[in-house]
């Protein structure tokens, strides 16, 4: 009787072993991804915001639709505030 008792056991430990282990992979692999993603969306982020200044003050220095160029410039703005206060 005491030796089935610690078969189960025995058993029951190693389920619970496996199915941790497989949720800290699933976690970690989780983590991982969302660094990834993270990483790229800053990356895509500081691009626009960088090519939309650039552009806007081209435009505006060129007399070339003056009011889209500023709209270019202030969105650039306010894109750059975001993507940074949330790095």
């Amino acid at each position: 009787m005491i030796n089935l008792i610690m078969v189960t056991q025995s058993l029951e430990e190693k389920f619970r072993d496996i199915v941790s282990n497989w949720i800290k992979s699933v976690e970690e692999n989780i983590i991982w991804i969302t660094s990834m993603i993270k990483d790229a969306a800053l990356t895509i982020g500081r691009a626009s915001y960088s090519s939309m200044i650039i552009i806007g003050v081209i435009m505006w220095c060129m007399n070339i639709q003056k009011y889209y160029a500023r709209r270019l410039i202030y969105g650039g703005i306010v894109l750059a505030l975001i993507t940074e206060l949330l790095a």
